[in-house]
């Protein structure tokens, strides 16, 4: 069986970490032609469940568990593998939404966070080297742009380009209108939510894509002309600060909360309320809390 006779039912991005995590899974475990069948998942389910056990990082664990389950109930995998991979998914929900609803952060986030300062640092340290080295270019423009608009790795698929926006929504977009920029998402995470987007690119950032991006290419492409690899730009980024692993999942985590600036617990006691009340966390900060003028 091929990849593109099971990939209807999900997007090409999740389709993509899905076989990436599956592949990990089965390297580890010596399984060559995993994608051939999910026998493999029920003969070494012992030594599965030992690899998924040791998997340190909740997050990881979770996404290579949803992948595998994906993978299994699709291959018709024995039930009692199938029932194993939906009850260690839900401890890792479990666990993960207890981070979540206490807003601290976990032993990775806390070894690995960066301030805004430090962004704004290792920005300009990078500004000095620009132009020098292509992907030095790319870090600086990458990390320059997500300080101002914390995306995912959606410019990995972004081509530049100049007028009008593009009607082909196959792809995403840096559009130069004049002296002025914008970013069309239209392949993102969410794009089933919330449609194709149209973002401003703020001056600073628009300033040195002007200088640096050429249209026509991608933002960060091969040299045959191809948008690099979800890994590869995803190494590009995370290399930017080589002592801490900082993607764009950092920086989002840390632009947030330079705006909210959450309290420890902060969002447990909003829930709490919310319920006594009887209304939505949201109900609550736009109607109820308010702030002296």
């Amino acid at each position: 069986m091929s990849a593109s006779q099971f990939s209807a039912e999900v997007s090409d991005s999740t389709l993509a970490m899905y076989q990436s995590n599956i592949r990990t899974v089965a390297k580890a475990l010596g399984v060559k032609d995993w994608i051939k069948t999910g026998n493999w998942l029920f003969q070494k389910q012992n030594d599965l469940f030992k690899f998924i056990e040791e998997t340190p990082n909740t997050h990881t664990r979770k996404n290579r568990v949803a992948s595998l389950l994906w993978f299994a109930e699709l291959q018709g995998v024995p039930a009692p593998v199938v029932y194993r991979l939906k009850s260690i998914q839900m401890d890792c929900f479990a666990k993960l939404q207890k981070g979540y609803i206490s807003n601290e952060m976990n032993d990775k986030q806390e070894e690995n966070w960066v301030t805004v300062e430090d962004i704004d640092e290792k920005i300009a340290e990078l500004e000095k080297v620009a132009g020098q080295k292509y992907t030095t270019t790319i870090q600086y423009l990458m990390l320059l742009f997500h300080r101002h608009l914390p995306i995912r790795n959606d410019l990995r698929l972004a081509k530049i380009v100049s007028g009008d926006i593009p009607e082909d929504t196959s792809a995403n977009y840096l559009v130069k209108q004049g002296d002025n920029w914008v970013l069309v998402l239209n392949m993102y995470k969410t794009q089933g939510s919330y449609g194709q987007k149209v973002i401003a690119v703020p001056a600073p950032v628009a300033e040195e894509l002007t200088k640096y991006c050429v249209v026509g290419e991608w933002f960060y492409q091969t040299k045959h002309g191809e948008p690099v690899s979800t890994q590869q730009y995803s190494n590009t980024f995370t290399s930017i600060f080589p002592d801490k692993k900082v993607g764009s999942t950092q920086i989002r985590r840390t632009i947030v909360s330079s705006v909210y600036k959450p309290q420890p617990h902060e969002l447990e006691a909003k829930a709490d309320l919310a319920f006594i009340m009887g209304h939505s966390i949201g109900t609550a900060q736009s109607i109820y809390a308010k702030v002296s003028s």
